[in-house]
């Protein structure tokens, strides 16, 4: 089954149902993915990759 996320809907589909913005993940990206939204982190897509950013307590802080 071919998985695909939607930055519009903010989730994780299957083809079933996919709406129109949704980006095909293989699977390896899938779980990934899924891995971070459920930790909290933000998915952005951006040129038709989906971009993970850690949530704000999980970046290092700059050295300095």
């Amino acid at each position: 089954m071919k998985m695909f996320y939607s930055a519009s809907e903010g989730g994780f589909y299957d083809d079933f149902f996919t709406p129109p913005d949704a980006v095909e993940l293989t699977d390896e990206e899938y779980e990934e993915l899924y891995v971070a939204i459920n930790q909290g982190d933000t998915l952005t897509v951006v040129g038709g990759k989906v971009l993970v950013t850690p949530k704000a307590d999980q970046i290092p802080a700059p050295a300095g």
